[in-house]
């Protein structure tokens, strides 16, 4: 059963989950509060996205899907709900990442050409994928304020981000 868990999580090392088990918490709670975590993301981006208007309700409905997937499930619990941070967690986190932003398009980064003659640029954004955005900007604001002013979290966060000027 152990074995079955940690392949389905993608957990390599064993100890990881195999102390949750006999602990009979641990690892196993990071994963249900993930599930929970990512459900009121998805709430939240609902409820920012009706409020922004402009997105297609299935847009919403399906907003980051790509976080129940095996690539980015796991390491994003171990990410963010672990004390713990190895090399391994970054380096998975960091590969999790990276398949998220390139599988959504209301991510800036899956905007930015990686190579060719606009490698490193940003190309013009949808406004349906960029109206998700500010979604799911408000939707990180009222996670980590627990306010829908998402002014704080705009400060900390927006200078790093290469938006086309359209």
């Amino acid at each position: 059963m152990v074995l079955w868990i940690r392949k389905l999580l993608g957990i390599s090392s064993p100890s990881l989950i195999d102390f949750g088990m006999r602990e009979q918490k641990g690892p196993v709670m990071i994963y249900w509060k993930n599930f929970l975590k990512v459900l009121q993301h998805k709430w939240f981006v609902l409820v920012a996205g009706l409020r922004v208007g402009g997105i297609p309700f299935w847009r919403l409905l399906f907003h980051d899907m790509s976080k129940f997937s095996r690539a980015e499930f796991g390491p994003y619990a171990r990410k963010f709900l672990t004390e713990e941070s190895t090399p391994e967690i970054e380096l998975s986190f960091a590969l999790a990442w990276l398949h998220h932003e390139g599988r959504n398009p209301h991510h800036w980064g899956y905007w930015v050409a990686r190579s060719g003659k606009f490698a490193k640029r940003p190309l013009p954004m949808p406004r349906a994928y960029a109206r998700e955005m500010v979604a799911d900007w408000w939707a990180a604001g009222r996670a980590y304020s627990k306010s829908w002013d998402m002014h704080d979290w705009l400060v900390k966060s927006v200078p790093g981000f290469e938006l086309h000027p359209e």
